[in-house]
């Protein structure tokens, strides 16, 4: 049997059906009734069906996870994925639909302005978050197309759903516009702070809810690519919950995901004192160079490891080091250059000691 959109206009001798899905996330199976395809034969144990599982955001396992095979061809003896498993997201749910639909029907197939751009990324599955802008790589202009994924679930750069968006982007956009499509650069914000409650509240009950409402303001449902993130909604936030007295916030910043080994020494004085502001950019062209500043001087595997690029990623943006020993004090050497996709800043839930509440007695 073959499955179809909708039984509206089928013969009684179609072998047709479709397929729905209901509020709690069930998948349902609509055969014809012989008006509108044809009906299934009488009996019992007569239809067969084939189906995958292990879909949705529960599929997104990280390296080595998977060691059972489903079926075991001959010879096979175990398998496992070198790999994350990334983009997998579950059904929308009736709040999302509402948001996403619109989206689908307003460019109608024809995508002009980046509003146009934006709105159709954000209708394709998986995709939670888009920004569109016009930006000069360095040789011509692109339209750059940065994505997050629903509740930030990672994107792999050379993932299927971004290769597909970007195709159907050339499709239905300007053909001699070039675009580029990539994931989103992740800011994770850091709170640490000293709540002083009220008289006769629990620090076990107003605890949950201050770290609730942090979550909802500066959590993945409260924060668009590109918007920074102000210490002021940190205090407004946690005074509004019942109960606090006041908020003393000891730390507030953000730490780029991309963070390199070179940098995390000194992230302890970055984040204290508290910023006022921890800024997310949109999508943008950077030439970023690197400084030897050691007096022994460096190779170029230290200066690669340090930055966190490849040496061949070194090598290609420096065409011009020829000499591969060891790099003397103030070589300056390019580390990169090209487009750097919009920033997402926001309160991770999952990643510990990114918020810290502590009550003052």
């Amino acid at each position: 049997m073959s499955r179809v959109d909708s039984l509206a206009g089928r013969g009684p001798h179609e072998r047709v059906y479709v397929t729905g899905s209901t509020a709690d996330g069930r998948t349902t199976v609509t055969f014809g009734d012989g008006v509108h395809g044809a009906r299934l034969p009488s009996g019992h144990e007569n239809v067969r069906a084939r189906y995958r599982f292990g879909t949705g955001k529960a599929a997104n396992v990280g390296p080595e996870r998977i060691t059972q095979a489903v079926t075991r061809p001959l010879g096979v003896t175990g398998v496992t994925n070198p790999l994350p498993a990334t983009g997998g997201a579950d059904a929308d749910g009736p709040a999302l639909t509402r948001r996403t639909v619109p989206l689908a029907v307003s460019a109608l197939d024809r995508l002009v302005s980046l509003r146009d751009y934006e709105d159709f990324s954000r209708s394709r599955a998986g995709v939670g978050r888009a920004s569109a802008r016009r930006v000069f790589d360095g040789k011509r202009e692109v339209l750059h197309v940065t994505v997050a994924g629903v509740d930030d679930i990672p994107i792999d750069a050379d993932s299927d759903l971004l290769r597909s968006l970007r195709a159907s982007l050339l499709d239905h956009g300007d053909p001699r516009l070039p675009v580029r499509v990539e994931p989103r650069e992740l800011v994770l914000l850091v709170v640490s702070a000293k709540v002083k409650l009220l008289p006769d509240h629990a620090w076990e009950w107003v605890q949950p809810r201050i770290r609730q409402a942090l979550l909802a303001e500066l959590g993945y449902a409260g924060r668009e690519l590109g918007q920074p993130a102000h210490l002021s909604e940190v205090l407004a936030t946690a005074q509004s919950v019942p109960g606090v007295s006041h908020v003393d916030v000891d730390v507030f910043g953000g730490v780029p995901a991309s963070v390199t080994p070179g940098e995390t020494a000194d992230l302890g004085d970055r984040l204290n004192p508290p910023a006022a502001t921890v800024p997310a950019r949109l999508a943008e062209h950077a030439e970023e160079r690197y400084q030897v500043t050691d007096p022994d001087g460096e190779t170029l595997t230290e200066i690669a490891v340090r930055n966190g690029i490849s040496l061949t990623e070194l090598l290609r943006l420096n065409p011009d080091i020829t000499d591969t020993r060891r790099l003397p004090p103030g070589r300056a050497v390019f580390v990169h250059r090209g487009i750097r996709p919009a920033q997402l800043a926001l309160l991770a839930p999952d990643i510990a000691d990114t918020l810290i509440l502590t009550e003052v007695r």
